[in-house]
């Protein structure tokens, strides 16, 4: 279907309250802030958003339909494959597809009223609907004719592959042809309708939070299992291979998610905003900003952190909280807002995945983290799972597809040597995956959830309280 085009002028959502003078939809400037002011939700600005939607939704399919075809093209290097190589392929590929469900999933999370779509969408490839695509996938994959001829079997896959995307989007178009947002679009704090963009805002910044919160659970988590089980007292040199092996993963876990929904906001990726979270979270490669991954690395060089878990529970809290601020920093400039939240949610923080993929029936247990580390994929993966499955999850959550990581784990990092980086570390167990985000469209902490941080304002639901208003350049 056609999509209109992207308009040119990015803009920004102000969460604040302040309604600016400066507008940059197509409309008349007076007509649109005072349909903002109202509360409503104009075409233009319905019709911007779809046009970023379908951009990403074709990005995602593209990136996962090119994985596919050259795993199929790795699998036949040495000939036909055997059956052992075909599941190890079938699983590969079905990791592939769970990224790509979590990518989308956290797009359509910035949506209202979009959890029957974010439920339909997982179904269809994850499982659940009939003929979803992992169960088509497997029986391609299975089938002994196909197996005998490569070119024969990446058409058949190709096809699968094209036709399950068509559906899906599909769903997508007509959910925004169908969706009344000028009613569903609603302040998270107070109930008064709101723009689309600034529900999209509110969305994504708790989306961040909730990152933050999953990041600092799942290195404390990982950390108390992996240095200091029963008591032991890790050295210094201990903890720096830990960290090289986890702390990477970790973050590309915590991370892709939000990068994903960064990517449909309008004008967060004609901005600053993703150059200044990276920063915040890798620093600028000197020691003089080292960045939360830095100071989380550092932890090791005070011998006193690692004394106990508890002191190196304490280091790493300060550490956290520390370096929120500075992540918070930029979204609440993009936002407009005049105060920088320093707290986080630490508890209730759910799944961007519905119940029926976070259970130990799904790979073990992969999208809830192994161990409960609250991250897809991050932990000592159990006996019998197929590392084949993270193999293709995290080719899909690393690079190109996470800007706010992108490449920045390498030897200008500070405190981070050679060797590192994410996927299956030796004696730490499987380290990537996604995170743990979101569910159904709604995202939030839930309430008398556990936050981190002191004064400033304080997360509510998993979002900033204060009403909504306009937008500014």
């Amino acid at each position: 279907m056609s999509i209109l085009r992207k308009n040119r002028h990015a803009f920004r959502p102000t969460l604040d309250g302040t309604l600016e003078d400066r507008v940059v939809l197509n409309a008349s400037p007076a007509a649109v802030m005072r349909a903002q002011a109202a509360g409503m939700v104009t075409p233009r600005e319905v019709a911007q958003v779809h046009s970023l939607f379908a951009q990403q939704f074709r990005a995602a399919n593209q990136q996962l339909q090119s994985y596919v075809q050259q795993q199929i093209s790795a699998a036949y290097r040495n000939g036909r494959p055997t059956a052992a190589q075909l599941a190890d392929l079938n699983n590969n590929i079905s990791g592939a597809v769970n990224a790509t469900a979590l990518r989308l999933s956290a797009q359509y999370s910035t949506l209202p009223g979009s959890s029957r779509l974010t439920s339909g969408l997982q179904s269809s490839l994850l499982g659940g609907a009939r003929n979803n695509l992992f169960s088509r996938l497997s029986t391609l994959t299975n089938n002994a004719r196909l197996a005998n001829n490569q070119a024969a079997l990446t058409r058949a896959v190709n096809g699968l592959l094209n036709s399950s995307s068509q559906a899906n989007f599909n769903q997508l178009s007509r959910f925004f042809q169908t969706n009344n947002f000028g009613r569903t679009s609603v302040s998270a704090t107070t109930g008064q309708p709101i723009s689309l963009t600034q529900f999209m805002g509110q969305q994504v910044q708790s989306l961040a939070n909730n990152s933050f919160g999953a990041l600092r659970n799942a290195f404390i988590s990982s950390a108390r299992t992996g240095l200091f089980a029963n008591g032991a007292t890790p050295t210094s040199a201990q903890f720096q291979t830990f960290a090289r092996q986890q702390l990477p993963a970790a973050f590309n876990a915590a991370t892709f998610p939000l990068s994903s929904a960064l990517q449909v906001l309008p004008g967060a990726t004609n901005s600053n905003l993703i150059p200044q979270l990276r920063t915040s979270l890798l620093g600028n490669g000197t020691t003089a900003n080292p960045g939360l991954f830095g100071s989380l690395n550092g932890l090791g060089t005070t011998a006193g952190n690692l004394a106990n878990f508890q002191s190196f529970q304490t280091g790493a809290n300060n550490a956290f909280t520390s370096g929120f601020s500075n992540f918070a920093s930029p979204l609440s400039g993009f936002f407009g807002q005049t105060t920088v939240p320093t707290s986080f949610p630490t508890t209730n923080i759910p799944s961007l995945f519905g119940s029926n993929f976070t259970g130990n029936n799904f790979f073990n247990g992969f999208n809830s983290g192994f161990g409960g580390t609250g991250l897809a994929g991050f932990g000592t993966a159990p006996t019998g799972f197929n590392t084949n499955f993270g193999t293709g999850y995290n080719s899909l959550i690393t690079g190109v597809s996470n800007p706010l990581i992108g490449t920045g784990f390498n030897n200008t990092t500070p405190g981070f040597g050679s060797g590192g980086g994410g996927g299956f570390s030796s004696g730490g167990g499987f380290g990537t995956g996604g995170t743990t985000i979101g569910s159904g469209g709604t995202i939030g902490t839930g309430s008398g959830g556990t936050t981190i941080g002191t004064g400033g304002t304080t997360t509510v639901g998993g979002f900033v309280p204060g009403s909504m208003g306009g937008f500014f350049m």
